[in-house]
């Protein structure tokens, strides 16, 4: 039995997310929460459990501070973001927060599943907004990077804008357009957020 958690502020949304879990079969859900804090205060309290469906907008305490305290105080506890949003910058801070797979709330109940059984099972998810790169990832991959291409990499792990890594590090954006076409080819992605995952797997940044 794969047991979880939920933190989200929706309450008929909550509800209705745990209800569907436990008709699969092997799914337990032993808490519901409104808030990160609310979540917190469970966890400090409990042993369990495996997996944590984190909304990444909620009052109080959000996503990307919950997920970090997760990470930091109980790293068993594996965390699948859910949200509304498709917007890179926020993929990449839950991401770093220590999330294992990022979702949408208008998945289709089969997709939720895959994703949850496979974190459960292998420690992370991909699908088209957390891509899987197709470079192994070791690290004898890092030193085909260029030192460029490596900068470049760590500052993509941020919320700047790519205009902005160009102002801070004073090249032109198409030069930081170049770092990064060279960096999806080598890697075989086709998002930001693809290197960015990258780089965590490999420790070329940390959680």
């Amino acid at each position: 039995m794969i047991t979880l958690a939920l933190a989200d502020d929706h309450t008929l949304f909550r509800k209705s997310m745990a209800a569907l879990l436990e008709l699969v079969g092997d799914f337990q859900v032993v808490f519901q929460a409104a808030n990160g804090k609310e979540l917190i205060t469970y966890l400090e309290q409990s042993a369990g459990p495996d997996l944590v469906l984190l909304d990444v907008s909620m009052p109080i305490m959000n996503g990307p501070e919950t997920c970090r305290w997760i990470q930091q105080n109980r790293s068993d506890c594996k965390v699948i973001a859910l949200s509304m949003l498709r917007i890179e910058t926020i993929i990449i801070s839950m991401l770093r927060s220590g999330a294992r797979a990022y979702l949408l709330k208008d998945a289709e109940p089969d997709e939720l599943i895959r994703v949850l059984r496979e974190v459960h099972q292998n420690g992370f998810s991909h699908n088209e907004l957390v891509p899987k790169p197709e470079i192994p990832v070791t690290d004898k991959a890092i030193p085909n990077f260029s030192d460029q291409e490596l900068v470049f990499m760590r500052w993509a792990c941020t919320d700047k804008s790519h205009k902005e890594i160009a102002a801070i590090l004073h090249l032109s954006p198409r030069t930081i357009d170049g770092y990064r076409d060279s960096l999806f080819k080598k890697l075989g992605v086709n998002s930001r957020v693809g290197i960015v995952l990258f780089a965590l797997r490999n420790g070329i940044i940390p959680l």
